[in-house]
């Protein structure tokens, strides 16, 4: 009858996403010790992944009620919140929680997509390059070894490969970004999926388009989304 092992046995159950064990076995923990903040939001992240919001809004504020200034708890409140559609409050608990503990990338990912659906899109585009020192999404999304191109000048006559990052949709959607490349003056290449190929080859800003990783040497590479 340890809350530690319930705990441990709650947490490996989540990364195997046997959710309804997980919260079976983190409410165990829970009902022996009620004040222990780590389990009350590991709770919630179960809950949550069941889709089960409003329960997981009401255990993660008793978590924060525990202890206000536990940065796990406030980011877990924001995730709670961006589900529920409160934005806004969700946008004030995660930047309360990032700036408790700046060097969280996942929180400052979430913090990112509410920023962007308000339409604080400055913000919301600068706080989503964090995305490539996430675990979450770079479970997801293989990142490139090259130096990543952040708009600097002197990749002028250099040359640059663009890579498709995400969906169809938000290829597609973002191609036309790629005009601006013309006046940095450098050599693009456009590396897409195999399905897209040939819808993209007649774009003018880009020297060329392919499906297939290249062999060339490049100075950078840049993600379409950035």
């Amino acid at each position: 009858n340890s809350p530690l092992v319930f705990l441990e046995l709650g947490k490996v159950q989540f990364v195997r996403e046997d959710f309804a064990d997980a919260v079976r076995n983190l409410r165990a923990s829970v009902a022996l010790d009620p004040g222990a903040g780590v389990t009350l939001v590991h709770l919630s992240r179960a809950l949550r992944r069941q889709r089960r919001f409003e329960e997981s809004a009401s255990i993660v504020r008793w978590a924060h009620s525990v202890d206000r200034r536990d940065p796990e708890a406030l980011r877990e409140t924001g995730d709670c919140l961006r589900e529920l559609g409160h934005y806004f409050a969700s946008i004030d608990a995660l930047g309360r929680a990032a700036a408790l503990d700046p060097s969280n990338p996942g929180t400052l990912l979430t913090l990112a997509y509410c920023e962007l659906h308000v339409g604080n899109y400055v913000r919301g585009w600068c706080l989503y390059e964090y995305r490539w020192m996430d675990k979450e999404f770079l479970k997801y999304h293989r990142d490139s070894a090259l130096q990543r191109w952040k708009g600097q000048p002197s990749i002028k006559g250099r040359r640059l490969i663009v890579f498709s990052e995400q969906g169809f949709g938000d290829t597609i959607q973002s191609a036309r970004v790629l005009q601006g490349l013309a006046g940095f003056g450098a050599e693009g290449t456009l590396l897409v999926p195999p399905a897209l190929e040939r819808l993209f080859e007649s774009l003018p800003w880009v020297s060329r388009v392919t499906a297939r990783v290249p062999g060339d040497t490049f100075a950078a590479c840049c993600s379409l989304m950035s």
